[in-house]
């Protein structure tokens, strides 16, 4: 926000991240990783507030001057800390599936030790009021200071930063290794883009704050220091799209447009057909009951079809099965029509033949599930209409 960033952008920006933070507060925090998210977030959105030169101006008008813009630029670096203790957190829970009782009291420890620390260090090194335009953490630090004081700061200030950053690469190259949809590949991207970043920023203030502790000025600190003052609100916009993806999969639950809501559409009217055939199968829990609604629903019909269909098989007749073949080439609309079958001699109330049993899904995943009965929901009402047929000619084979 202090890297001349119009206003005409900064502030719709900032306005969107808090609106997306406070829809979180409220919608998103009954699991520790939303909890953790949003607590970064809210780090974050601190220390961009307090870069925004309005912001300050209005901070310093509001205190009767007692506050200055670089003191504010300072506690807006100490903002980082907190937030960069929750992002790690929140990268080890997506790598470790246990997590011990005491990481979590082990990081705000660090937390709050370290940020006092850098408080204090940041005081010290504003002591002597030296008249310099720069305000960021690193450069009070260098010229204000000594060496062991800069190198005590970058300490204090950065390790957390170090492990969140290895934290996420780590979990980003775990989850990019895996089988992951465009949405987790996007996140990856994104989660590692920003860790990627603050581990170099870091590492170019430590030097550039190494350089300028010897009282050398050149190009390098000069542009470290530009870079340092608009590279926060960057990755805080990318953090931000990260945590509002949830609320916009939240939204298009609420009015079924999401992709698990419009796969079970498709398999609805078989659904509907196989359940009305055999009512024990519905299961009454509830979508509210779990985390993800949508794609519990989805899984949820899917089974729901297997156990119809595994009822459904003792309806079955061997002496259709000659007039099934020659119906259509096509197997798997001879597996539609043979279901089809077997559903009409289900709901007209005639008796198991016991001919045959049901046909076991070699899927082992979800979709790949949906995948083979989503082509046997495309078949399914024109099974039905050849369903007719095979059974009309079956009836004049045993007549």
């Amino acid at each position: 926000m202090n890297a001349g960033i119009p206003v005409a952008l900064s502030v719709p920006l900032l306005s969107s991240i808090c609106l997306i933070l406070t829809a979180r507060l409220v919608v998103l925090h009954s699991i520790a990783v939303d909890r953790r998210m949003n607590m970064a977030l809210a780090f974050l959105v601190i220390s961009c507030i307090l870069r925004y030169r309005v912001a300050q101006a209005d901070i310093v008008t509001l205190s009767g001057a007692r506050l200055s813009p670089g003191f504010l630029y300072q506690l807006s670096e100490l903002a980082g800390i907190p937030a960069a203790g929750a992002l790690f957190l929140l990268a080890y829970s997506w790598i470790v599936d246990y997590e011990p009782r005491y990481l979590v009291r082990v990081v705000c420890l660090a937390v709050a030790v370290t940020t006092v620390c850098a408080l204090a260090l940041g005081l010290h090194a504003r002591a002597p009021n030296l008249p310099f335009a720069i305000h960021t953490r690193w450069a009070l630090a260098a010229y204000s200071s000594s060496p062991v004081a800069a190198v005590a700061a970058m300490v204090c200030h950065d390790s957390l930063t170090y492990w969140f950053s290895t934290m996420i690469i780590i979990a980003c190259i775990r989850e990019l290794r895996r089988r992951a949809s465009r949405r987790g590949i996007a996140v990856s991207v994104a989660m590692a883009t920003v860790a990627i970043g603050f581990l170099g920023q870091t590492a170019s203030i430590s030097l550039a704050t190494i350089i300028a502790a010897t009282g050398r000025q050149n190009d390098f600190i000069r542009v470290v220091a530009r870079f340092d003052r608009f590279s926060v609100d960057i990755f805080t916009y990318i953090i931000a799209v990260v945590a509002g993806l949830p609320l916009i999969t939240r939204i298009l639950e609420a009015f079924h447009v999401d992709r698990h809501s419009l796969r079970r559409k498709r398999l609805l009217p078989l659904w509907k057909d196989l359940t009305t055939a055999c009512p024990e199968t519905i299961h009454m829990t509830q979508e509210k009951a779990v985390s993800n609604g949508s794609r519990y629903v989805l899984h949820r019909t899917v089974i729901e079809i297997r156990d119809c269909v595994l009822i459904l098989s003792r309806y079955a007749g061997r002496h259709e099965e000659a007039i099934i073949r020659e119906v259509d080439d096509r197997s798997e609309l001879r597996d539609a029509v043979r279901l089809a079958l077997a559903w009409s001699a289900k709901i007209s109330g005639e008796q198991p033949s016991g001919d045959f049993g049901a046909r076991q899904s070699v899927s082992t995943q979800l979709l790949d599930e949906y995948d083979e009965l989503s082509r046997l929901a495309d078949h399914w009402v024109y099974a039905k209409e050849l369903a007719g047929i095979v059974a009309s000619g079956s009836s004049r084979i045993r007549d």
